[in-house]
């Protein structure tokens, strides 16, 4: 799972997992971005071209004669914009990959948690979230499937401070295997212009929950590209250690983590 609370880039990083596993069968269950925008987004990391720019000449009239090999340079993945999809609907879904492309998805990312099967909408606050993210741990496991969750934290909390245990506001930490906490430093009013202008790129991660290795990390430091790539910079674990970070995925010939 991935929090973060609002405009922390939650969907740019599940985004980025896509784009660094362009071969690997997927879904994006892209409840709040519509298919249009969702699209936008990855064509502008494929191409290394500037969002801004590409949403321009879309909205001109004149979209990039590229955007149309998206289908040849991630030719397994899909992108669903359903609104408040129910987790039977994500199977039916899942079913329906199936029969197109021969194959399951190995995973499936869902943007996000306050919005699926319209817990936002119900009115019950909390309550909604937290049930919805127990019913999604046991569809993962029935489906025997990787999902990646993303979350919004408590916005009460100020958005420059760094994700804590508490920050899921109930819902989903006790579920996930793993928690990865998202802020943007740049925010925060303490700093001076300079300061802010130097970190505005920056977004930053830390590991709240690491159920399979039990091993948590202070902070990581990645930069935003204009194309909304996330690159890899250091990373500052709780030891005082510092290592570089990549942002290329592994393989995904390894054992399902998430199977229960």
């Amino acid at each position: 799972m991935v929090v973060g609370r609002s405009y922390a880039g939650k969907s740019i990083v599940g985004q980025n997992i896509v784009y660094n596993n362009p071969n690997t069968a997927s879904i994006f269950f892209s409840m709040e971005m519509p298919f249009m925008q969702a699209l936008v987004r990855m064509y502008s990391m494929w191409s290394d071209t500037p969002s801004n720019e590409v949403q321009a000449s879309l909205e001109a009239g004149n979209p990039h004669k590229d955007i149309w090999r998206l289908v040849e340079a991630f030719p397994k993945h899909v992108i669903v914009d359903q609104p408040a999809i129910s987790l039977e609907e994500m199977s039916i879904a899942l079913n329906e990959y199936a029969d197109a492309f021969g194959e399951r998805p190995e995973f499936v990312i869902v943007d996000y948690l306050e919005l699926l099967g319209g817990a936002k909408a119900s009115g019950e606050g909390y309550l909604a979230t937290e049930r919805q993210a127990t019913m999604l741990k046991d569809w993962a496991k029935v489906e025997d499937m990787r999902v990646f969750l993303l979350h919004q934290a408590n916005k009460l909390e100020p958005r420059w401070l760094p994700p804590t245990d508490s920050s899921p506001r109930n819902g989903g930490f006790t579920e996930a295997d793993f928690v990865i906490g998202a802020w943007r430093p740049h925010v925060n009013p303490k700093l001076d212009a300079m300061e802010q202008i130097a970190l505005k790129n920056v977004i930053r991660f830390n590991v709240l929950k690491n159920r399979v290795f039990f091993k948590e990390t202070s902070r990581i430091d990645m930069v935003v590209t204009p194309s909304l790539r996330i690159e890899g910079k250091y990373a500052r674990h709780s030891d005082n250690r510092t290592t570089l970070e990549v942002s290329r995925s592994e393989s995904w010939d390894k054992p399902n983590p998430f199977a229960g």
